[in-house]
């Protein structure tokens, strides 16, 4: 009787190993599973985290204090913001809230007004809309009107 052999050559092992690799790697990915990189820091939690920061009143947080409080980067916060809905949710309503109370205190007076404005253009987008100078274009198209009219009232008074 002959014996089986069950031994395989290190190129047929290596070849099994690459092969099981890549079929893991593909559903891995069809899953969306992340198979690089260090796991994430996240957890569900920092989104009241992050709300209760931009609502504390006491000071006014930016979004480099709340990836401070955190202990990550502010590029992994805005990572987090893409990915993590319900930490987009806290933060979008953190700051509308911020927003609405620095508003209100711009409304009534607040003593340091100045201040106050700095902080909604800055973190915000604030912009003060004043009078503006027309463009030349347009004053130029201006003129041309005004020296019309007046030709037909003086065509009128003429008639």
């Amino acid at each position: 009787m002959e014996s089986l052999s069950f031994a395989l050559s290190r190129e047929e092992i290596m070849g099994h190993l690459e092969a099981a690799t890549a079929q893991h790697w593909q559903a891995a990915q069809s899953l969306g599973v992340r198979m690089n990189g260090r796991p994430t820091k996240y957890r569900p939690e920092f989104a009241l985290f992050a709300y209760s920061l931009l609502t504390d009143f006491r000071t006014i947080a930016t979004i480099s204090y709340v990836a401070a409080m955190l202990g990550v980067s502010r590029s992994t916060l805005y990572l987090w913001l893409q990915t993590h809905d319900d930490f987009k949710f806290g933060v979008e309503c953190g700051k509308a809230l911020q927003e609405c109370w620095l508003a209100t205190c711009l409304l009534h007076g607040h003593p340091n007004a100045r201040g106050i404005l700095f902080v909604l253009k800055n973190l915000h987008g604030w912009q003060e809309v004043g009078r503006q100078l027309p463009r030349a274009d347009l004053a130029k198209e201006m003129r041309e009107r005004e020296k019309v009219g007046e030709e037909q009232r003086l065509r009128a008074v003429v008639v």
